[in-house]
């Protein structure tokens, strides 16, 4: 993985906007609340339950949901094997 100078740049940041965006246009009318990813998919099968969305809408966000775990979870991995840390862990005067 390349240094990342913010956040933008992580592919897992830009899935998750995506499926946010989706998951609003979704539920924007419905009485559903934002959190994580879990809630995220629980909110999918209740739209789903309720007819606010399509059994091909549902399955679509829910994949991408399971790509964006997967991206989450191999993305900390790395974090907690690497030895770089980031800026601001480096001594002042270092490069």
């Amino acid at each position: 993985m390349g240094t990342v100078k913010r956040f933008e740049e992580l592919e897992v940041w830009k899935e998750s906007r995506k499926l946010a965006k989706s998951i609003h246009e979704c539920t924007s009318n419905t009485p559903f609340s934002k959190a994580s990813l879990a809630e995220t998919k629980s909110q999918l099968y209740q739209a789903l339950d309720f007819g606010y969305i399509s059994k091909e809408k549902f399955s679509k966000n829910h994949e991408l949901a399971d790509l964006i775990g997967k991206q989450n979870g191999g993305f900390i991995k790395y974090l907690q094997q690497s030895e770089y840390k980031g800026n601001k862990f480096k001594k002042l005067g270092s490069n």
